[in-house]
């Protein structure tokens, strides 16, 4: 996947689990080599720090399953804050759901990716994601 800019592209992965957040980041250095890729446990704590990250990332990934605020109030919150109003937003979830579908994309979510069972299918799924994300740019 090809980035015109000279900065790298910026992920922020909201996960509750550890192992989770790994495995995702792995992926995504897979996919998008030389990219960057943060880890919060909960979208609280994300809120509760914005201040202290430095870049917007460019996509953020969040669990909707998740204690404290779930990846649907995040949502919510994200395109109600004017730092992150404008940042590609995509809710995962290992439900494969159409309501939660239908209502991450009313609450203004960029993507909805189902949690796969191996790794390479989640790479599969973050290259179409993000393939997907560059075309619609290019059609603006």
């Amino acid at each position: 996947m090809e980035h015109s800019s000279t900065k790298p592209l910026s992920f922020l992965i909201i996960d509750d689990d550890p192992d989770d957040q790994e495995i995702f980041c792995s992926a995504i250095h897979e996919v998008v080599p030389g990219c960057i890729c943060q880890t919060v446990n909960d979208a609280q704590q994300l809120i509760a720090h914005m201040e202290i990250i430095q870049q917007t990332p460019d996509t953020i990934f969040v669990d909707i399953n998740m204690p404290k605020m779930d990846g649907f109030q995040f949502l919510r919150h994200a395109r109600n804050n004017s730092r992150l109003r404008d940042v590609k937003i995509v809710l995962m979830s290992t439900s494969n759901s159409i309501d939660d579908k239908r209502k991450a994309e009313m609450l203004g979510a960029n993507a909805f990716i189902t949690k796969t069972n191996t790794y390479k299918e989640l790479c599969e799924a973050l290259n179409k994601y993000l393939v997907h994300m560059d075309e619609r740019k290019s059609d603006q």
